[in-house]
């Protein structure tokens, strides 16, 4: 594979407690792009992002971020790699005892900022965002939009040359969806941030992303574009269950079928 991917996995497998989570997966993800990665519940969305943040190391196969071999550069090379890794997930994983502005700027901290620029970037991201009116509050007091725009905010803070999200819009109105969408394809296209995005569904990979990956129990079932995937989909029978024709009715309605 090339050096100009973010991300490669090359025959990558991850375990936790001698359960097999990802199988054998090969893929790269270009730098400045977005991947969607989707499959049904269960097959392996989570442990593929844990895997590609470092949250997780391979048990076998490479791990590349940037051209860096993980295993090779040691825990001092992963820690400085996680430097440039904004991480969202579902649930926001927010710190209880601390404001909005609070969980924002904590993990500035370890980017050596002057107390100026710490509070700076935070305000910079809670104005960005819609959060200022909300700075205040702990993380009991959010609604789940608010909850996820601060994990947003706080992983952006941070400048990440990659940006992982984990079903960040699952549950949101259209209104939320559509306000993270556009941030997203603005880092993208304005910084140049590598975006890996795992959703439930398809509907949301077409309205984002530039390629899908699609897992079925831990292996790698499909990765190209979405008009790759409707190609792909009409021969490929494990296509077809991950994607039953209700499913794919309502994610590609005929008049919007690539």
């Amino acid at each position: 594979m090339g050096t100009g991917y973010a991300v490669e996995l090359i025959e990558a497998t991850s375990r936790v407690e001698g359960r097999t989570l990802i199988d054998s997966v090969t893929l790269a993800v270009e730098a400045g792009t977005i991947l969607g990665v989707t499959g049904l519940d269960g097959c392996g969305k989570s442990a593929l992002l844990n895997l590609m943040s470092t949250l997780v190391r391979p048990v076998s196969g490479q791990l590349l971020l940037f051209g860096q071999d993980t295993e090779e550069i040691g825990e001092p090379g992963r820690r400085a790699l996680r430097l440039g890794i904004g991480v969202v997930f579902e649930e926001g994983a927010l710190l209880d005892g601390f404001t909005v502005s609070e969980n924002i700027e904590l993990p500035l901290a370890r980017h050596g900022l002057s107390r100026a620029e710490l509070t700076e970037r935070t305000e910079l991201w809670m104005t960005a965002l819609g959060l200022m009116a909300h700075r205040d509050l702990m993380p009991y007091q959010l609604s789940t939009s608010l909850t996820r725009r601060t994990a947003l905010a706080r992983a952006l803070a941070t400048r990440p040359r990659l940006l992982i999200c984990d079903e960040v819009t699952t549950g949101l109105d259209l209104r939320a969806v559509l306000t993270f969408n556009h941030m997203l394809r603005r880092l993208r296209d304005e910084q140049g941030t590598t975006i890996i995005l795992a959703v439930d569904g398809l509907t949301q990979i077409r309205r984002i992303a530039d390629r899908v990956a699609v897992l079925h129990a831990g292996r790698l079932a499909f990765l190209g574009d979405i008009r790759q995937l409707c190609e792909h989909r009409k021969e490929d029978p494990l296509l077809q269950t991950i994607f039953d024709d209700e499913v794919w009715a309502t994610s590609f309605p005929s008049s919007t079928a690539p």
